[in-house]
């Protein structure tokens, strides 16, 4: 049988879970408002390329 610190351990890990997985990363796509998940270079939809963040906070 379990206890309670068992079901608050289970229900945070649960919780956790839910969270990670709604706010991962999100690009939304400015010409269609497609909203893609993961590390694409480009929108699939209308094909328009994403810049990275990273190049573009380098100076030189």
């Amino acid at each position: 049988m379990l206890g309670l610190g068992e079901i608050f351990v289970i229900f945070l890990l649960f919780f956790a879970v839910i969270l990670v997985a709604r706010y991962q990363a999100k690009r939304i796509c400015p010409d269609c408002g497609l909203v893609v998940r993961g590390s694409v270079s480009s929108c699939p939809d209308c094909q328009r390329a994403f810049h990275s963040q990273s190049s573009s906070n380098q100076k030189g």
